[in-house]
């Protein structure tokens, strides 16, 4: 498949990503959490995930510390187009999806945590403060994501690339809050205002079930959004699905128990229907209010974007926490 090449970062664009990363590296932590990360095995050893077990095939370490001196800089550019490079040739026809991930090692597919987060660093706020901060569900199976050629998100393909697995649910999400994914006004926001994204699951799902999703993946990875909830410090904390809502409310009980709104959503079969009444008893204007080591933050949960929004109203919600009309 032919790139254009605006769909691939330039290495000025690189530049002002990996600058983005810099400027939420607090002493290190992001960093240090990134090549935690990479290291993680929590799920790679569970034998009872079977062929569902996660490849941790995602998440590049990098060295912000030394990535701030210009000749450092280019040698790691250089090693991204050596990775983009083989990537590319990994993913060409006649190779089985087990072949390739057997051969990735340490290759990733990002720059940082995922494309889309990518973005929000390449338009980063220069005071490094996040208003926004939204967290998926996961990524996708490896095994269709192998067998989907025009999905495939190497080191240098951009968040502009139409057609990739990435974009859908971030493009919707954009779409209701915004009332438009037109480029310019998506990365005005960003600059605006300070946005990062993430997942609940920083690693390709194992299953050759693009639908199948493994719950224990989404608790053994809990302790690195934890993290980085505590170096982002959001002010606005967004989960997405009825998985992401579970997940991020175990995390926010922890530092918020007996808080009863969020006890109600952990138990109810129909989250979002919870939601719903919330909604329609008036609440908006505050979201469900939580403390995360010690500071208040609004957390609000969305239906998963990329379904149909049975949810109308939870953008107005949303509008109204980044007071955003």
């Amino acid at each position: 498949m032919a790139f254009l090449p605006e769909q691939r970062y330039s290495e000025q664009e690189i530049r002002s990503i990996v600058d983005g990363y810099i400027t939420l590296d607090q002493d290190g932590r992001l960093s240090a959490l990134m090549a935690k990360v990479t290291r993680c095995r929590k799920c790679q050893v569970m034998t009872s995930l079977g062929k569902s077990r996660p490849i941790n095939a995602l998440v590049r370490p990098l060295p912000l510390p030394r990535l701030s001196d210009n000749k450092a800089f280019r040698n790691y550019c250089i090693k991204i187009k050596r990775d983009d490079s083989y990537l590319r040739h990994q993913f060409e026809p006649g190779r089985s999806a087990e072949e390739v991930a057997a051969a990735l090692g340490p290759t990733k597919f990002s720059i940082g945590l995922l494309p889309w987060t990518d973005r929000c660093m390449l338009y980063q706020k220069s005071n490094g403060q996040t208003k926004l901060m939204v967290i998926g569900i996961d990524y996708k199976n490896f095994p269709p994501f192998f067998h989907s050629p025009r999905d495939h998100q190497f080191p240098l393909d951009s968040y502009r690339k139409s057609n990739n697995i990435w974009g859908p649910s971030w493009r919707q999400f954009w779409r209701y809050l915004l009332k438009t994914a037109d480029d310019a006004t998506v990365n005005n926001f960003i600059s605006e205002n300070g946005v990062f994204f993430t997942n609940s699951m920083l690693c390709f799902g194992g299953s050759k079930d693009r639908t199948h999703h493994e719950e224990i993946c989404l608790t053994n990875c809990r302790n690195h959004i934890a993290e980085l909830i505590s170096i982002m410090r959001p002010e606005v904390l967004v989960s997405f699905g009825v998985w992401g809502l579970r997940n991020i409310v175990c995390l926010l009980i922890e530092q918020n128990p007996g808080h009863p709104f969020l006890e109600s959503l952990v138990g109810a079969e129909m989250p979002f229907k919870e939601m719903e009444k919330a909604v329609n008893r008036g609440m908006g204007a505050e979201g469900i209010q939580v403390l995360w080591e010690g500071r208040r933050v609004a957390f609000w949960p969305l239906y998963q974007p990329a379904r149909p929004n049975r949810y109308n109203r939870d953008y107005e919600v949303l509008r109204g926490l980044l007071n955003h009309p």
